[in-house]
């Protein structure tokens, strides 16, 4: 009976459910998740032959430089896994995909500058995301899409210098925004995120600490705190006709700068024309105006951007000689300088 039980408990000792590799170690809590403690090891590498029930990995303040589809292979069931404070400067694609049921994710205070953002697609039950501390740049359009059940997202300390429009939008369960220091360029292509952040119920901690680092205007001034009118101007050119096409350089200044662009201008028909375009432009030339000169070349620095032209026919009468040459035109070149011109 004794050789027996003997071989009942080494078999217990090394059943799957148990094995934990020698820098770790192991316990299973109250709640029945197993836990791997393997943070503050010095480590380069995650350890291998760890328990596929695995639940809950510490791998925080370690020595790890790299993660592979193959460091995380062993432990499919993760629900949090902790990897900040490490020196982590890449992290292959797909590395994140293979766990479904992970829920809290921290790679925060590392090196990257990219990371597999594909891979979120596939973790619809992330609740808290940590990324801060790290050098990136910037996140693709609909990285967050899908990760309804997100709650706390960290962003802070990076080189984020612009978000695209509706970055957070899909996220209905978010409760805390971390954006502070990083070295947003306050153009209207951000304007999106004040907005937002007016009509959101997240809180978005440390508000006061986002701050523009650029244009010049702005900087040292609250993303949140982005003056409203200043991505809302309107211009209109009356008197527009064919031999008028060409190129045009056009000034746009107000609060956050002042920005020439060349822009090709072309006369085209509409279907719903306007029917009361100013005649001019009171606010031309002066700050927080636009004004436009036709040139012979693009200026290199322009953005080079085809214009829409909206016309109609004058409904007056119209002398013998006007009529003997067609119908009169009046043009009006309606542009949004506010994301034409400031939008860089």
């Amino acid at each position: 009976m004794r050789p027996l039980l003997g071989c009942l408990a080494l078999a217990t000792l090394l059943s799957p459910s148990l094995a934990c590799p020698s820098p770790c170690s192991c316990s299973t809590k109250k709640n029945g998740r197993l836990l791997a403690e393997c943070a503050y090891r010095e480590l380069r590498d995650v350890p291998r032959g760890l328990s596929p029930n695995v639940t809950i990995l510490t791998l925080s303040a370690n020595r790890l430089g790299r993660l592979s589809r193959a460091s995380l292979a062993d432990v499919p069931e993760l629900q949090s896994l902790w990897l900040g404070y490490n020196h982590i400067a890449a992290v292959e694609p797909g590395t994140f995909a293979a766990l479904p049921q992970l829920k809290n994710l921290d790679l925060s205070h590392n090196r990257l500058a990219d990371f597999p953002w594909q891979d979120l697609r596939n973790l619809s039950a992330l609740q808290i995301l940590k990324l801060s501390n790290n050098r990136l740049a910037g996140l693709p359009r609909g990285a967050l899409h899908g990760l309804r059940e997100l709650r706390s997202l960290w962003l802070n300390d990076n080189e984020l210098t612009t978000l695209a429009p509706g970055t957070f939008e899909a996220l209905p369960a978010l409760a805390q925004l971390q954006l502070f220091h990083n070295p947003f360029n306050c153009s209207c292509k951000l304007f999106w995120l004040k907005e937002w952040a007016d009509s959101t119920s997240a809180v978005i901690s440390r508000a006061g600490s986002t701050l523009c680092a650029a244009p010049a205007r702005l900087r040292g001034r609250a993303v949140t705190d982005i003056p409203g009118g200043l991505c809302n101007g309107t211009m209109a050119i009356p008197g527009f006709g064919k031999e008028d096409e060409g190129t045009y350089t056009c000034l746009a200044v107000n609060d956050v700068g002042t920005r020439d662009v060349s822009v090709n201008v072309a006369l085209a028909g509409s279907g719903n024309p306007a029917e009361e375009l100013p005649r001019d432009d009171p606010h031309a030339g002066q700050p927080g105006g636009h004004s436009c000169a036709k040139g012979d070349e693009l200026d290199p620095s322009g953005m080079g951007e085809k214009l829409v032209i909206v016309y109609h026919v004058a409904g007056e009468a119209r002398s013998g000689a006007a009529a003997a040459a067609g119908p009169r035109i009046r043009v009006g070149i309606l542009l949004a300088l506010g994301l034409l011109l400031l939008g860089w």
